[in-house]
């Protein structure tokens, strides 16, 4: 991770924000960051997922016990294009998500630096882009209300959100994301990625659109996608059942549970109920899920 000194920092928002668009058509689900003096987060606090309780009626906000941390991404409906300078000892990234432009921030909050961070924001986010907010952490009542304030006040200029046709040799749509289609659809790329695990195949997840797509350097044959039996897709799913299984989940994991939540207008407990969910896919599902895939490719 690269560390910028301030009076440097201006240029470098400068060129990556209309960079952005480039990037993104460069690979799958581009992130650019820009660090300044980030105070050290406290990364071995755990919480139990089924614990917590976020609101999520405008926007989503949770309130981590133990953290002095802030994490808080707006969700916009057009690449922010200024050239505005961080706040000292605020991380910031972009990338695009679900057809999304993603701006995420986190810091130690002072009252102090709360304000900055609100006055960059708004002067950042573009105007009229209705931003949707999740932010996670020591979210006070005043910073929370400070921030949907901004949806009626940023000031900021914007590019539309364009997205080149993706390139690579095999690009296949992923069902709607929230559904059992969807699951069984993951599990089934994990199948086939172990049938081409012998041949130095790239397989990634494209998330930037509002359909998710996989997308793979190499080309598919009906050879490859012949039936799934028991034996071969049992072991898969007892890894993500065991992965499951595990509900402690970190501050950066949990907000972008959230972020996901909002972003695909699936509940919180979508991913609280992820074992519930995987012990219903059956051998069937999947089968189908490669039956999807063989349509694709012909």
């Amino acid at each position: 991770m690269f560390h910028f000194k301030r009076r440097t920092l201006w240029i470098i928002i400068y060129i990556t924000i209309p960079l952005i668009l480039i990037l993104n058509s460069l690979g799958p689900d581009p992130e650019e960051s820009v660090v300044v003096d980030r105070q050290a987060e406290n990364t071995d606090l755990r919480w139990t997922m089924n614990e917590l309780a976020p609101d999520c009626m405008d926007g989503c906000r949770l309130l981590l016990d133990g953290t002095d941390f802030i994490r808080v991404s707006a969700l916009v409906s057009s690449v922010p294009a200024g050239a505005e300078q961080v706040p000292d000892r605020v991380e910031m990234s972009f990338s695009q998500r679900a057809g999304y432009a993603v701006v995420r921030l986190a810091f130690a909050p002072t009252e102090t630096l709360e304000s900055q961070v609100i006055e960059f924001l708004r002067v950042l986010l573009p105007q009229n882009s209705s931003p949707r907010w999740v932010a996670t952490g020591a979210v006070s009542d005043r910073f929370w209300t400070a921030l949907q304030n901004l949806n009626e006040t940023s000031i900021g200029a914007g590019r539309p959100i364009a997205l080149s046709e993706p390139s690579a040799l095999t690009v296949l749509e992923a069902p709607t994301f929230g559904t059992s289609e969807q699951l069984a659809y993951l599990l089934w790329i994990e199948v086939l990625k172990q049938r081409l695990a012998g041949y130095q195949v790239t397989v990634t997840w494209d998330h930037r659109r509002a359909s998710s797509l996989i997308r793979m350097n190499t080309t598919l044959s009906a050879d490859v996608l012949y039936p799934v039996t028991d034996t071969e897709w049992q072991p898969v799913k007892d890894a993500y059942l065991a992965a499951a299984a595990q509900t402690e989940r970190s501050a950066e994991q949990i907000h972008r549970y959230l972020e996901t939540s909002l972003l695909y207008d699936v509940p919180f407990d979508f991913f609280v109920r992820q074992s519930a969910r995987l012990q219903q896919i059956t051998l069937s599902d999947i089968n189908q899920s490669r039956e999807n895939t063989l349509a694709q490719i012909q």
